[in-house]
């Protein structure tokens, strides 16, 4: 019998490896909208050890952002998601106590924002902007305005800055 589970895990395996950091956000930021909203269909169900995963999952994604964030750029930025990220945290925590929907209905309150603002960053926006931070900080004189045409000035053998830490349990 022909398994369509291993492709589509195959799939799923090479569409993240070759998704952008912005597009990768996006999709953990739509992962725990399902693992919330699942959550809440076992709770109803009396499902309470796919509850109890559903909720430690999406603190994982949750730990994961947080574990990303680069302060040192964005100005207040990280600061404030690191600060989200731990209000989220600690509500997933208070959901597996409590097993109350409430708690899971606040991280969404606070969640929803950020996905649709994540949703209007164009694909590449980080990269370019490590591009130009590369340029700047080695003085080759790199312009923010033509960062793209400028790419060959970035050693490819050096670690891409953008790359993710990021990992997705699909």
């Amino acid at each position: 019998m022909y398994d369509n589970s291993l492709n589509a895990q195959a799939y799923r395996q090479a569409d993240l490896g070759s998704m952008s950091p912005e597009k990768m956000i996006v999709a953990l930021y739509e992962r725990i909208f399902r693992d919330l909203n699942d959550a809440c269909s076992a709770l109803d169900d009396g499902e309470l050890a796919a509850y109890n995963t559903l909720v430690c999952h999406a603190q994982s994604i949750v730990t994961e952002l947080r574990a990303s964030l680069d302060h040192s750029i964005g100005g207040d930025i990280p600061g404030n998601l690191d600060a989200l990220y731990d209000f989220v945290f600690h509500k997933l925590l208070l959901a597996l106590a409590d097993r109350d929907k409430a708690h899971l209905n606040a991280c969404r309150t606070v969640l929803e924002p950020l996905l649709e603002a994540w949703r209007q960053v164009p694909a590449g926006a980080g990269e370019k902007e490590a591009r130009r931070r590369v340029g700047n900080s080695t003085g080759t004189g790199v312009n923010p305005a033509t960062a793209d045409e400028s790419a060959d000035t970035v050693d490819p053998a050096a670690p891409a800055e953008t790359e993710s830490h990021i990992c997705v349990m699909v």
